[in-house]
């Protein structure tokens, strides 16, 4: 965000996640309710564009496959807009994107399959503030006992 903006409380956790995959979105939002951060939830660029244009965030998640073009186009047009522009991490399967990532400006990468850990760390780097909570706490109430796919952690 600006130097001149001072954001509210409610944008400094508030993440606007913008992926296809109804899983994703899931378990980012099961892990973002436990921090006490409330997300915003589109399935393409246009519906994600347009949550952008009108709510502030404090980070945005974008999937670089989505269905109307990639989260790197998308951040593109983001850019466009005369706004504070959150923090953004690009969210894929595709480990070779971590480097086009930061070749774009993006600073952060969050690979599919991750780990609460490394949305946590995410979160707090951007300045997002999610609430810690201990880990017994954290293992009670979103983390399964068994892994939902092969591919989930």
């Amino acid at each position: 965000m600006s130097e001149s903006h001072q954001p509210t409380q409610a944008e400094r956790r508030h993440v606007l996640v913008v992926d296809d995959d109804q899983v994703s979105r899931f378990i980012i939002g099961k892990w973002l309710k436990v921090w006490n951060v409330t997300a915003s939830f589109c399935i393409d660029a246009r519906s994600g564009l347009e949550a952008f244009q009108k709510n502030d965030y404090c980070l945005a998640i974008i999937d670089h496959y989505l269905p109307d073009t990639t989260g790197v186009e998308l951040i593109k047009a983001m850019r466009l807009h005369q706004k504070p522009m959150p923090s953004i991490a690009l969210h894929s399967t595709d480990l070779e994107l971590h480097h086009t990532a930061r070749e774009n400006g993006i600073p952060y990468f969050l690979p599919k399959p991750f780990t609460s850990q490394s949305l946590y760390n995410i979160l707090h780097e951007s300045a997002c503030q999610p609430t810690a909570l201990n880990k017994k706490r954290r293992e009670e109430r979103c983390e399964p006992r068994r892994p939902l796919s092969p591919n989930i952690t």
